[in-house]
């Protein structure tokens, strides 16, 4: 029995089979039980043996027929089989042999008729149904005519006829009324089948539709008459270019025939628009890429088109991807890649020339024989180190600014300090070419600033040494500072560099900020340099809140400006006036050959209130002396031609003649030695190193004028300072870095013990703290470094241990390493290669401490 029960729960209730299948299965089951409650009761109301007997055989047949049914998956043929055989064949054979119209038939023909609308639809319901009753309609009008084809019931059981016909109306209601429940079962199972998968799809057309939207690139939706129905947000971004999104929807294939180009990158022709739609309904999927220029950018498009199920068609949803910026980045990686492998081959050169030179004059000063030769050897040995140390500090620059480990530090200085310090590097490479060199700082530049003095020295130098580099000889090079805007100690200054040199490409302009970049690559390039430079800078003005432009025409030169913001400072004061000097009550005659220097020279006087003449040439001074005395003079030493006598003729006629009260001469300082062997300039003579600053004219009023000498000149030197008996413990597992230190601090009287590594150094100072006044420590040594080594010495019970000053002398120079010296325990840090000046200072300044 539970196997009976099981095979018809899995027949009728199982999702394996469709609802149709399982309605099929439904009424062959009510259906056979209902021949079998029907043949009991007839077998019981004593029915003639041939009835009983057919009625059970009808039983076991649809109980087998349900069998096969499912065995075969017979569904549709049992469904035909069904309704033709019972409906059609079987009640009116049954109507003929069971008492016509007085037997239970009609109620037959009721469940028959119920059958034939469960298990059809459409029009073979209403045929089969009209058949059907047309059919029984028949049977009846026949048995009434012809009453003999009938079998009759027995008329002596009147009883028992009435109960077959009320047996056969249950047997009917029975089943009509249990398919018409299963069925309402059914249809609510499928119902709530079809609500879960509806809730289902709208919740995947959600994530489908928000994935849509939201997908950064371009998607369209297009019917299966190719028309457009959806856009996704960037698409319809895109159409904003093309079209609006009315003219894409019934006018798309023009308006992208306007940025798609007729022929592919490829060589191949680009299709339209419709071709590629047709093409993807027919084969499900297609993919291609094309190029189009939009607003003047060239833009490179994958487009995938695919065929989708869409309601109760099919659609063609288009992804197009913009590869623009991939090929953008490829195209800068392949770019630097090679600009890379230029630089590694720039630098090559560029390191292997002073190498060259430092190797090569070694050997000629070890074989030269006369004391001259040899010290042109050493001169040129440090002019190469030199570069080679600029070269390679550019270098270390870059690879800070690449690892994003660049810092400013910021301290309060005086501007025309940092421009004086300039001025002293590039001068003499400009009188080498003879070219001009002129400084314009306007009265709103703040005297003092606080901000990174030797990052903005180092920018600005890079400027010029590009304009001295790329300006021809007797060029033109200026330097202007001034100040752009100001709210209260915050201030944004200028500073330009123009140049009348080779002048830069406007195709190239920006190019020369890019890191391993140059205008001009090749190792045979004319010019030389690392291509650093001006990334470097960049970098820094950068750092410091600014920004750089370039103006720039071949053949004409370039004005390179940059902008800084800082704070102004009143801790670092200018050379003030004397107040006893009215500088409107004298007059000033400057004298010149070139107008730049001139009319810069101008503007410095004229700044601080003295009324000035210009003259350039000997007739102009002549011409102007005339009109009335000058109570100064100041002479370029470039001035006159060689007819004239040049500067020093002029100053002799000015001062033999008492034509002006003070002469004074601008002259650049390695221009000295020149003037003193012509017998120009003397100790009672005064003079003005160029380039000229406002704080030098102000000082050399108040030392002629003033009641007391400036302080803003040159201060004397210091005593030569006597070291004897001071002992350094020098920590250095380098011989030759122990060379270097003993023969430039022991001629000074320092006495040098030297350990070779940390853990040798903490074991010499702990035998003897208090012969020991300072400490030189290495970073990087075998056995232990001198961080560790700082640490163990500091660590000491001996108060000598906290109190050493231990300075750390190392080729470690990066903010970083500065920092962990100091943490470790040391008082300062002297970086390698060694600045003697510097280091001595900075020892001095601790042993004062």
């Amino acid at each position: 029995m539970e196997q009976i029960k099981a095979y018809i729960r899995r027949i009728v209730l199982s999702d394996e089979l469709t609802f149709n299948e399982r309605i099929v299965n439904m009424v062959c089951l009510v259906g056979t039980a209902s021949l079998l409650l029907s043949a009991v009761t007839r077998a019981l109301l004593g029915a003639t043996l041939t009835v009983n007997i057919l009625t059970f055989t009808f039983c076991f047949v649809g109980a087998f027929f349900i069998y096969l049914t499912n065995r075969y998956h017979l569904y549709k043929v049992t469904l035909w089989i069904l309704i033709v055989v019972i409906c059609d064949i079987l009640l009116p054979t049954l109507f003929f042999f069971i008492g016509g119209a007085d037997s239970g038939i009609a109620a037959f023909v009721v469940m028959s008729s119920t059958c034939i609308f469960l298990l059809l639809e459409g029009k073979p319901r209403i045929i089969m149904l009209a058949i059907h009753l047309a059919l029984m309609a028949g049977c009846f009008v026949l048995a009434a005519y012809h009453p003999e084809l009938v079998v009759p019931l027995d008329p002596r059981k009147p009883l028992l006829q009435a109960l077959d016909n009320i047996q056969c109306f249950v047997v009917s209601i029975v089943f009509v009324g249990l398919a018409i429940v299963f069925q309402r079962h059914m249809y609510s199972q499928e119902r709530r089948k079809v609500e879960r998968a509806k809730a289902e799809l709208e919740s995947e057309q959600q994530v489908s539709s928000a994935f849509f939207n939201s997908n950064p690139h371009i998607n369209v939706l297009f019917d299966d008459k190719l028309r457009p129905i959806n856009f996704n947000p960037t698409a319809l971004s895109f159409a904003g270019s093309i079209g609006s999104e009315e003219e894409l929807r019934h006018n798309l294939s023009p308006l992208l025939a306007k940025v798609i180009p007729e022929v592919q990158p490829n060589g191949r022709p680009s299709a339209d628009v419709e071709t590629w739609l047709r093409r993807t309904l027919k084969e499900g999927e297609v993919s291609f890429e094309t190029t189009f220029i939009l607003r003047g950018v060239e833009h490179n498009i994958s487009v995938m088109m695919k065929r989708i199920p869409y309601a109760d068609s099919v659609a063609v949803v288009a992804y197009l991807v913009d590869n623009s910026e991939f090929y953008r980045m490829r195209r800068e990686a392949l770019l630097s890649a090679r600009a890379k492998s230029e630089f590694l081959a720039n630098m090559s050169h560029e390191i292997r020339t002073p190498l060259n030179a430092v190797i090569s004059m070694n050997s000629i000063g070890r074989a030269a024989a006369d004391v001259e030769r040899k010290d042109y050897a050493f001169d040129q040995i440090g002019t190469a180190a030199d570069h080679l140390l600029g070269i390679i500090n550019d270098i270390l620059d870059m690879s800070k600014i690449e690892a994003n480990k660049l810092e400013l530090d910021k301290k309060a200085f005086n501007v025309e300090d940092v421009l004086r310090r300039v001025a002293n590097v590039i001068s003499f490479k400009t009188s080498e070419k003879h070219q001009q060199f002129t400084f314009d700082i306007d009265d709103s530049m703040p005297v003092g600033i606080v901000s990174d003095d030797l990052r903005l020295t180092q920018v600005i130098t890079n400027l010029l040494s590009n304009a001295v580099k790329f300006t021809p000889e007797h060029g033109s090079i200026e330097v202007s500072a001034r100040a752009l805007e100001q709210k209260g100690s915050r201030c944004t200054l200028e500073f330009s560099v123009r140049d009348t040199g080779i002048g830069i490409p406007e195709e190239n302009l920006e190019r020369i900020f890019h890191s391993f970049e140059q205008v001009e690559s090749s190792t045979a390039r004319k010019f030389g340099g690392t291509g650093l430079g001006l990334t470097i800078s960049a970098k820094f003005v950068e750092l410091m809140g600014g920004a750089f432009t370039v103006v720039s025409e071949p053949g004409k030169g370039s004005t390179f400006s940059f902008t800084v913001k800082v704070e102004q400072t009143e801790s670092v004061p200018g050379i003030p006036l004397d107040p006893t000097i009215d500088p409107a009550k004298l007059r000033c005659l400057v004298v010149g050959s070139e107008d730049a220097s001139l009319e810069s020279c101008g503007r410095i006087v004229r700044g601080v209130g003295t009324p000035c003449d210009l003259a350039c040439g000997r007739e102009q001074v002549q011409r102007l002396l005339a009109q009335g005395r000058y109570d100064l003079c100041l002479v370029n030493w470039r001035t006159g031609s060689e007819k004239e006598g040049g500067c020093a003729d002029l100053v002799r006629h000015l001062k033999e003649n008492n034509l002006v009260d003070h002469v004074v001469i601008a002259i650049y300082p390695f221009e000295l030695a020149e003037a003193e062997g012509q017998h120009t300039i003397d100790t009672r003579d005064c003079y003005l190193t160029k380039p000229l600053f406002r704080s030098d004219y102000v000082a050399l009023l108040n030392d002629l004028y003033g009641e007391s000498p400036s302080k803003g000149q040159a201060e004397p030197l210091e005593e030569e300072q006597d070291f004897s008996g001071v002992r350094i413990l020098l920590a250095e597992d380098m011989d030759v870095n122990k060379e270097i230190v003993c023969a430039l601090f022991e001629p000074l009287g320092f006495e040098i013990d030297w350990a070779k590594n940390g853990l040798e150094a903490v074991e010499m100072f702990a035998g003897d703290p208090s012969s020991y006044d300072l400490i030189l420590m290495d970073m990087q040594m075998p056995e232990m470094d001198g961080l560790e080594a700082t640490r163990q010495i500091r660590s000491l019970s001996d108060y000598r241990a906290r109190k050493v000053p231990i300075i750390a002398l190392t080729a470690n120079v990066f903010k970083e390493d500065i920092d962990n010296s100091l943490a470790a325990g040391m008082n300062d840090h002297i970086g390698k290669p060694l600045d003697f000046d510097e280091a001595l200072g900075k020892i001095a300044r601790h042993l004062k401490s």
